[in-house]
């Protein structure tokens, strides 16, 4: 479990030394308030269940972002070796990278 954890801090770390995850997180913002705007101003319907619809839709857009660059930047780095030949289990790697993407 220690190990798992390790990897999702690493993960986390990484994302927000780059510009990536200020990016996601920017575009999901956007998005958002376009959506909030357009639902409040053009259509004129006052609630919050078609903004909260549209999120999920977005989110939906904006995953493959943060997944694709799990692995590959392991690879590029040329780090996926001495992550592979940790004392860790595949599935552990794999949740700790899952978490690191999804739960920030």
């Amino acid at each position: 479990m220690t190990g798992m954890l390790t990897v999702y801090r690493k993960e986390l770390a990484t994302y927000f030394r780059s510009p990536i995850a200020y990016f996601v997180v920017a575009v999901f913002l956007v998005g958002t308030g376009y959506f909030f705007l357009y639902n409040i101003f053009l259509t004129g319907d006052a609630t919050m269940a078609s903004t909260f619809l549209n999120m999920g839709v977005l989110l939906l857009s904006v995953t493959p972002l943060l997944s694709m660059r799990l692995f590959a930047s392991e690879y590029s780095a040329g780090t996926m070796e001495l992550l592979l030949t940790l004392p860790l289990h595949p599935w552990q790697i794999v949740l700790g990278k899952h978490l690191g993407a999804s739960c920030w």
